[in-house]
């Protein structure tokens, strides 16, 4: 498992670009608060595309090659977990 944070990480926004993109296969939960978070397959378009800079890392991203992983880590930190209804994870 990889958690990016732009607060607490250099350069995590082109960290997390280039390990979805080495791991197109993996998930992703972005923390939209402290209690909720969306679920993304690894090539979700929600993360490509855009013509403007933007930090994808504001808000906190837990991914893993493993969705268990994900569900326990979203589990033991009390974040609720919704499916992103583009990708379907």
């Amino acid at each position: 498992m990889k958690i990016f944070d732009g607060s607490s990480e250099e350069k995590s926004d082109e960290k997390f670009l280039e390990w979805i993109q080495d791991n197109p296969e993996a998930f992703t939960l972005n923390l939209k608060s402290p209690h909720s978070a969306t679920l993304h397959c690894g090539f979700c378009g929600h993360f490509k595309g855009f013509t403007e800079p933007v930090d994808l890392t504001q808000n906190t991203k837990v991914c893993s090659l493993d969705r268990k992983e994900i569900e326990k880590w979203a589990s033991a930190h009390s974040i609720g977990l919704h499916e992103c209804g583009s990708c379907n994870p």
